[in-house]
């Protein structure tokens, strides 16, 4: 069975695409990009700078985005602060791209930001260092629209060790 490009559209358009992960959010804090701007790839960075905004959103028919808020596993303290920032960085980039972007904390949240044009906006946190060993983080950060936190993607923590990584 072969399938042309048309067919694939069609069948793309029906569903709604989702991609599961950009780090984008630590840019925008740390250099101020601006996500509605289309961005040239850079040559340091390969494919990690200039990949994800709007443009390039709506140009793949993207339904939602999941943004990952991340640090470095250590120092572990100051981590907190650091996604803090990255979240208020991506919400503000919601705010100033209304007709563009809009939070989606859950699937009907996707559904409904589709009938308007918009696409969704949803924010997770890779590694447990961002709730510096202690749990009541997991509530702080879930009340601004964190919807989940990858505990170990990479090193170790108080709450277990990584598969691989820094264990």
């Amino acid at each position: 069975m072969t399938v042309d490009l048309q067919e694939a559209r069609a069948l793309h358009d029906e569903v709604v695409a989702v991609d599961l992960h950009a780090d984008t959010p630590k840019l925008m804090h740390t250099f101020g990009y601006d996500l509605g701007k289309r961005h040239k790839t850079h040559r340091f960075g390969g494919r990690y700078f200039g990949h994800v905004d709007v443009t390039r959103m709506r140009e793949g028919g993207l339904g939602a985005q999941i943004f990952g808020l991340w640090t470095f596993p250590v120092p572990r303290r100051g981590a907190a602060r650091s996604v803090h920032k990255q979240l208020d960085a991506l919400w503000a980039a919601v705010d100033k791209y209304p007709d563009a972007l809009a939070r989606a904390p859950r699937v009907s949240d996707i559904a409904a930001a589709r009938r308007r044009g918009q696409i969704g906006v949803l924010a997770g946190i890779e590694g447990g260092q961002a709730l510096e060993g202690e749990l009541a983080r997991v509530d702080e950060f879930a009340r601004p629209g964190v919807g989940y936190i990858g505990l170990l993607p990479i090193s170790a923590t108080e709450l277990g060790y990584p598969a691989q990584g820094l264990g």
